[in-house]
């Protein structure tokens, strides 16, 4: 243990909590003990929204991907087709 660093206090009571500890226990206020079907059904959804979100942001890049890719291709057609006006007979 060294001074001003975080500490651990397992089974802690209301009554003894401290600053710059972490206290853990069931009988803190604020505490709400899970059945652990019901902490697995959260854990599955809260996967499952992680899941969707990346593969929105997935698609999302691959869009703007490809429309870079047009507007490069776009840039390079317009450059190509503007010749100098200076070099034409």
């Amino acid at each position: 243990m060294r001074p001003g660093t975080l500490k651990v206090e397992l089974f802690g009571r209301q009554h003894n909590i401290r600053n710059n500890w972490i206290t853990l226990g069931n009988q803190l206020e604020g505490v709400k003990l899970e059945e652990p079907a019901e902490l697995a059904q959260r854990y599955r959804a809260f996967e499952q929204q992680q899941q969707q979100q990346q593969q929105q942001q997935q698609q999302q890049q691959q869009q703007q991907q490809q429309q870079q890719q047009q507007q490069g291709a776009g840039d390079i057609s317009e450059s190509l087709g503007r010749g100098d006006p200076s070099l034409t007979p």
